[in-house]
């Protein structure tokens, strides 16, 4: 069992490592080019999919499905097919999102 949460611990230390390498600062955007929430970003399977923690209060009045295009700091769009806040018990509010 020791020799099994030894592996576990250092396969989730990796995860976790280059989850953080892979992170960038973004703003996300509406339909209308407003500014919904600056944080930070990560794009997985081959640009498809994606999280969002929002580092900026979100606007109470916007849902996360208003969400649009994520704008990296690179002046990068990624163009986003739909998104939604993560309902997961643990961690900072997150939204999923699917990148067109």
């Amino acid at each position: 069992m020791r020799e099994f949460l030894a592996d576990f611990e250092r396969i989730m230390a990796d995860w976790l490592a280059e989850r953080k390498r892979q992170a960038f600062q973004a703003v996300l955007l509406d339909q209308d080019g407003q500014e919904l929430s600056t944080g930070l970003a990560i794009v997985e399977d081959q640009g498809l999919v994606g999280v969002f923690w929002p580092l900026s209060k979100w606007p109470e009045d916007k849902s996360p499905s208003t969400a649009t295009i994520l704008l990296k700091s690179s002046g990068d769009r990624i163009a986003i097919h739909s998104a939604y806040q993560c309902m997961c018990d643990f961690g900072p509010m997150h939204l999923h999102f699917r990148c067109c």
